[in-house]
């Protein structure tokens, strides 16, 4: 209940007058107390902060973490919202691809031995595998074994020529070939075959020399007049290539290569 500014009396609620004093009450306004004097020279007195301010850190920290929840929000709705595609990297393997394994003829590396295992014995081995089996592989291996055993031996290495001819080695049968003639120089065979080798090198004229040493040593040998053809035919001496097939021919009618030779000859000539 509010009291009298005059006498200090209790005031009825709703009264305008003071019951013990009888002041209106509407007089006894109160007027706000006077400002206090601060003398000059003195600090004016300073206002308490009504609280704490908070630290900027504290305010930086928080914006930072608001930022990145809406970023991970915005994430998580971008890839909830795609197709869910899994990304495989495309690797890229880089192998080396091996080649194929040439077929090739199996060297002979080894040989039941034949009879008591001499130089003849090896000899007569390669012979038999070359003119009966048609093994030239297996000869060559025997003839070699004979060699080895009697390298002094002309036919040993005319044989060997021989077969390396067959297996289209015409440079080693060449240097087997010289190595007969070497050892026996009158060896009308190894003349022969030594041009066999030449002309398969393209040593066309070497091969008309072996061929005539040949003709020379054996004027009846079908096989260097044959020869002698072949030579003269790659040197585009028709004529003579003729008279030379014609000659093996004479020595053996059924001498079939020479025959065939010669009608290949002249379907040359005549075109």
């Amino acid at each position: 209940m509010p009291l009298c500014k005059k006498c200090g009396g209790l005031i009825e609620p709703g009264s305008k007058f003071c019951d013990n004093c009888g002041v209106p009450i509407e007089e006894e306004a109160v007027s706000p107390p006077p400002s206090p004097v601060t003398p000059r020279g003195s600090p004016a007195p300073t206002t308490p902060p009504s609280s704490t301010p908070i630290p900027q850190i504290y305010i930086a920290v928080g914006i930072a973490v608001v930022v990145i929840i809406i970023a991970l929000v915005f994430a998580s709705g971008a890839m909830s919202g795609s197709s869910k595609q899994v990304v495989t990297p495309t690797v890229t393997v880089t192998t080396t691809s091996t080649p194929t394994p040439k077929t090739t003829t199996l060297l002979v590396t080894t040989m039941a031995v034949p009879g008591t295992g001499s130089a003849k014995d090896w000899y007569l081995k390669g012979n038999e595998l070359r003119d009966i089996k048609g093994d030239n592989e297996g000869a060559l291996y025997a003839y070699e074994k004979a060699i080895s055993l009697d390298p002094e031996e002309a036919t040993y290495w005319r044989n060997k020529g021989s077969v390396l001819i067959r297996l289209e080695r015409s440079s080693e049968a060449l240097i087997a070939e010289e190595k007969a003639i070497f050892l026996q120089s009158d060896y009308a065979t190894a003349w022969i075959e030594k041009g066999t080798a030449l002309r398969n090198l393209g040593r066309y004229s070497e091969a008309l020399i072996a061929a005539e040493k040949a003709i020379a040593l054996d004027p009846t040998s079908k096989y260097a007049w044959n020869n002698k053809g072949m030579a003269l035919k790659y040197l585009n001496r028709y004529p003579e290539a003729l008279i030379s097939y014609e000659e093996a021919i004479a020595l053996d009618p059924t001498f079939q290569t020479a025959i065939d030779n010669k009608k290949i000859l002249e379907t040359t000539m005549n075109t």
